[in-house]
């Protein structure tokens, strides 16, 4: 059975109604084609919130139903795309306790605007009287104050907003990469697991780089064995294990956009040898 331990994000668009979520949702799926679009209008007529009206206690529970569907598909690796009104600041806050991912972006514009845009005719009816509740208008709207990104959809096109938001997804995802042969019967030692963990301590994600190495006294396991032992010991974890050709050396001409960290293990960690450990197996 293959492990997923590759952990996705969600992109969480809220703004008032008509102001250009579904818009910005469909573009930024064209952009990040293997992410799932989950949009409010199509979602309302399935079977997952038939049961869930407008009153503010329906539109919590049609949310949060939503917000535990993307997380399990965020938590099996896939980026999630939620376009969804969702008014309310504490709901929205109660979603983005449950992802291990979560970027909020308030798609802003005003009612006049939206009023503007909106071919069904929606907020015309509301300021009618022909429909109550409606969010914006006599049902409030609680915009965001520390959303990841506001796209203003009233000053910037569709390709800008797409633009910030993967921007900011590259800039705050990008993963910490090591490269070893981690050649020790588990697959990792301590000393191992220490240095990887400084940075899945700080919520950063994780490559591991198996060098592919022919099998002799000093590297005894595939590289595939390898890949399937750390798997297990990281598969609740977001790292994401690739077998690389050996390697004679890591080259860098500049540093762009990336850092280079040497980490600086206790003395305990720098004494654990993964000879020693292959010898305790061998000899054992």
């Amino acid at each position: 059975m293959a492990i997923r331990m590759k952990k996705g994000k969600v992109f969480w668009l809220t703004g008032l109604p008509c102001s250009g979520k579904t818009t910005i949702a469909r573009a930024l799926k064209q952009r990040l084609p293997d992410a799932i679009n989950l949009d409010g209008d199509e979602i309302r007529n399935t079977y997952i919130s038939k049961d869930a009206g407008f009153s503010p206690d329906d539109r919590k529970k049609h949310l949060l139903r939503i917000g535990a569907i993307a997380n399990i598909m965020a938590e099996n690796g896939n980026d999630v795309i939620c376009a969804f009104v969702s008014p309310n600041k504490a709901v929205r806050n109660e979603i983005r306790e449950m992802v291990r991912y979560f970027i909020e972006v308030h798609v802003k514009a005003t009612p006049d605007i939206c009023t503007e845009r909106d071919v069904k005719g929606m907020w015309a009816k509301a300021r009618s009287g022909e429909i109550k509740g409606f969010t914006g208008h006599d049902a409030p709207y609680e915009e965001p104050t520390d959303a990841e990104v506001v796209c203003n959809t009233e000053e910037e096109n569709v390709e800008t907003c797409v633009d910030r938001i993967v921007k900011y997804a590259n800039d705050n995802f990008g993963r910490a990469l090591y490269i070893g042969r981690w050649q020790v019967p588990t697959g990792l030692h301590d000393g191992h697991k220490f240095i990887i963990n400084q940075s899945l301590d700080k919520n950063i994600p994780v490559l591991i780089a198996i060098r592919d190495m022919d099998i002799e006294p000093g590297n005894p396991y595939t590289a595939d064995e390898i890949k399937l032992k750390i798997e297990n010991i990281y598969r609740n974890d977001d790292v994401e294990v690739v077998i690389i050709p050996n390697i004679r050396s890591v080259n860098i001409g500049r540093n762009v956009g990336y850092e280079i960290v040497n980490v600086d293990a206790p003395d305990d960690i720098k004494k654990i040898s993964a000879t020693e450990e292959r010898r305790k197996v061998n000899t054992g």
